[in-house]
């Protein structure tokens, strides 16, 4: 059978990409892949990214792109671009503004000699807060905000969760026996910023030995039969790092580091401070009783850090977020994320949603942990309308739910970004080859590719069948359809493909025969017969 080879697949082409990293110093290479076999022309755009130009060499041989094949032409064109273009950076306030309503509080069962069963209690007035401003005092009990009732000191908490300093709450509370109201303007808790900051992060590089250390007690040295009670004992070796390569192991006794008696884990790590990656010492040690030494060569291990730091430019924003109204916690076991706390009157509240329901998805994303829940809400934008599924007491509901609007305050400054555009053009040609005319065969004679609803009708047909199936995997999927000569007859690619395939495939435009349709997943594949009558 004469058949066509395809030394490019799209799965191996994602697989061996590098995950394109928004880090200082990384240039981004755009990638445009023309693959043309038989006459069949297709084109992929995707990108990575580098340290150095001179790596992209590196990164095309990883995926295969180096030179032709027998049955091949490669033409290769590398375009690099110095530019310098203005970018926008944000980073939280430091010290976020909250909306005060300046009162203190305490729950009311807490205080004695009150004759009100529902509200809280004010034990305190901020002086120049906007409760003060509206004549509140100490020893009113505070009822209602905005017409929701407040029963506790978190009901209060949660009435401020999506209001800004200078909102204009409504407030209703008891003093003296008779209900009274009045019209608070919220102001901003005290900050501390003379300048505006910004938070940057940076790596050191710290001398490391690769030992897991602790100082060694009276009883140990009576354990291990030292002639004195000092030194480090070694609890664990850490892989692939100096004290391995030297043949250092898990319970030997360090007694000197490079000519320093060392007693504590302090002393060892003194000697490892004043030392550099690549420093060569001598290790004197103890290892069944028996005195030893060895020269190592110390290694390193980078570090990251974080502070916060003047920004003479930056220019504070707002921004909206999309807001639930919820406390959570993870459930464990990444089997979705609880509710501890739905906040009054917010979107959580008004559709329903309850304490202790478990959110597993929101908007079709899964939810398994806490963390993932943040970044899924945060990919949606405020009066969204979102489907969140949930479990409640065993049994699984769902809602449709109009996301809320919260404001976060952001610094913003404009950087001078120095970098380079990197456009790199393959284009790749193949010719008819019998190669994957054997791998055509070995799906058809041992699939390797499960599916899930796997439906091919009619079949026998006049040309035209439904194809349907579900793959139990995420994944580039390839579908391809072979007339008895090996000529590709009818082929498609489905880029990240997570779901159920369901089309028609007309190939009626071909002669009347036996056919052969792949479909190939992540190195998988599986095929099948189709009789045109």
């Amino acid at each position: 059978m004469r058949t066509l080879i395809t030394t490019l697949s799209l799965f191996i082409l994602f697989a061996c990409i590098p995950q394109l990293h928004a880090q200082s110093g990384k240039k981004e290479v755009k990638l445009t892949i023309t693959k043309e076999v038989d006459g069949v022309r297709s084109v992929i755009d995707t990108s990575f990214t580098v340290n150095d130009p001179s790596e992209i060499e590196d990164v095309l041989s990883a995926m295969g792109i180096e030179e032709p094949r027998e049955n091949q032409t490669l033409e290769k064109k590398i375009v690099i671009r110095d530019i310098e273009q203005e970018g926008e950076v944000r980073t939280s306030i430091p010290y976020a503004t909250k909306p005060m309503i300046g009162v203190y509080l305490e729950e009311l069962d807490h205080i004695d000699d009150v004759d009100v069963e529902e509200g809280v209690y004010v034990t305190g007035i901020t002086d120049g807060g906007g409760a003060e401003d509206a004549g509140m005092r100490k020893g009113d009990i505070i009822i209602s905000i905005d017409g929701n009732r407040m029963n506790s000191v978190d009901d209060i908490h949660d009435s401020k969760a999506s209001l800004n300093p200078g909102d204009r709450v409504n407030i209703r509370y008891i003093r003296d026996g008779r209900e009274r109201s009045a019209t608070v303007v919220l102001k901003g808790k005290k900050k501390h910023v003379h300048k505006p900051k910004r938070h940057i992060t940076y790596k050191t590089e710290k001398t490391f030995l690769g030992v897991v250390p602790y100082t060694v007690s009276s009883e140990r040295a009576r354990e291990l039969d030292l002639p004195e009670s000092r030194g480090v004992y070694i609890h664990s070796i850490v892989r692939g790092h100096s004290a391995e390569a030297a043949g250092l192991e898990r319970e030997d006794v360090i007694y000197r580091m490079d000519g320093t008696d060392i007693h504590t884990n302090a002393d060892l790590t003194r000697v490892l401070k004043r030392k550099s990656p690549g420093d060569r010492i001598e290790i004197v040690y103890y290892r069944d009783g028996r005195r030893r030494s060895v020269d190592v060569t110390l290694g390193g291990k980078t570090q990251t850090h974080s502070k916060w730091v003047d920004e003479e430019d930056a220019q504070k924003v707002e921004e909206k977020r999309a807001y639930l109204g919820v406390y959570l916690e993870s459930a464990g076991d990444d089997q979705g994320v609880r509710i501890t706390r739905v906040v009054n009157n917010t979107p959580a509240d008004r559709y329903g949603l309850e304490d202790d329901d478990i959110i597993i998805e929101i908007g079709g994303k899964r939810t398994p942990n806490y963390a993932t829940l943040s970044k899924v809400l945060s990919s949606f934008s405020p009066n969204e309308r979102v489907t969140i599924k949930f479990m409640r007491d065993g049994d699984r509901e769902s809602e449709n739910v109009v996301l809320g609007e919260k404001s976060v305050e952001k610094w913003v400054w404009k950087e001078k970004i120095k970098t380079q555009e990197i456009d790199v053009d393959v284009i790749l040609k193949t010719f008819p080859n019998k190669q994957e005319g054997a791998t055509l065969k070995r799906f058809y004679e041992n699939p390797t590719l499960d599916m899930d609803d796997y439906l091919l009708y009619p079949n026998p047909n006049e040309g035209s069948f439904r194809l349907r199936f579900s793959p139990e995997d995420e994944g580039p999927i390839r579908i391809k359809v072979y007339n008895a000569n090996g000529q590709i007859v009818y082929q498609e690619q489905l880029t990240d493909f997570d779901g159920t395939y369901d089309k028609e495939i007309d190939i009626s435009d071909n002669a009347k025969g036996i056919y052969l349709l792949q479909i190939t997943q992540n190195s998988r594949g599986m095929a099948k017969r189709v009789v045109v009558r």
